[in-house]
């Protein structure tokens, strides 16, 4: 797969290079993979993360300077991406079924901003499940645990931002667009609930729950 790459953010969780990495490449050997590294360069998940990319050619580990946490570091993670379309992934997200990428791709087109997980909030990231998109203040906001992105959409709209929903501003922005239902469509990844996962299993101990969301670190 040439027209896509992958791109997660890892902050001192050793253990889900197995979780996430190592699944990833299974399914899509061929793909290249760039890891923006939070932790401290002295951090043996920098070192773990180091031999795992020496063993894998298409793997890119970004040292950091510090942690810039999740949102912001996607972004220092997208300043490397040359191809058309991103697939972003929380790195205790795990494939497990084929084809996710194919059919996530197929549904992009020129409008198309991201394919993934969608859930109703409101503008300040509250879930909102019995909204409708009638109240100006709902939105649908697309998960950055398992999405595909354009890369021209995404440099048309405001970068992710720092907290638990890092994608709430450039969601925002969509909904403002006008063209909302263009710019983000809803794919099966997750189909909810630990019993009933569809392409991905989201793992729990995961960075947000073994740091907290008050650390420095505030992705999921």
């Amino acid at each position: 797969m040439k027209n896509i790459t992958a791109l997660t953010v890892f902050y001192k969780t050793t253990h889900l290079i197995d979780i996430s990495l190592k699944p990833l490449r299974k399914f899509y050997p061929k793909i290249k993979i760039i890891v923006a590294n939070n932790s401290p360069e002295d951090d043996e998940c920098t070192e773990a993360l180091l031999k795992f990319a020496k063993e894998d050619k298409k793997t890119l580990i970004i040292q950091l300077d510090k942690n810039y946490g999740h949102g912001p570091g996607l972004n220092r993670g997208m300043e490397y991406v040359k191809t058309p379309y991103v697939y972003i992934f929380d790195s205790d997200t795990e494939i497990v079924k084929e084809s996710m990428l194919e059919n996530m791709l197929s549904e992009m087109d020129s409008h198309t901003y991201g394919v993934g997980f969608v859930r109703l909030t409101s503008r300040g990231g509250s879930h909102r499940d019995k909204g409708t998109m009638d109240d100006p203040d709902v939105m649908r906001y697309l998960h950055p645990l398992a999405c595909v992105i354009s890369l021209h959409q995404y440099k048309k709209f405001p970068k992710f931002q720092s907290g638990g929903a890092p994608f709430n501003e450039t969601c925002s922005a969509i909904r403002d667009s006008g063209i909302e239902n263009l710019l983000i469509k809803h794919f099966p990844v997750i189909l909810g609930g630990r019993l009933h996962q569809n392409y991905v299993k989201h793992h729990s101990g995961s960075t947000r729950a073994r740091y907290g969301i008050c650390s420095p670190y505030k992705g999921e």
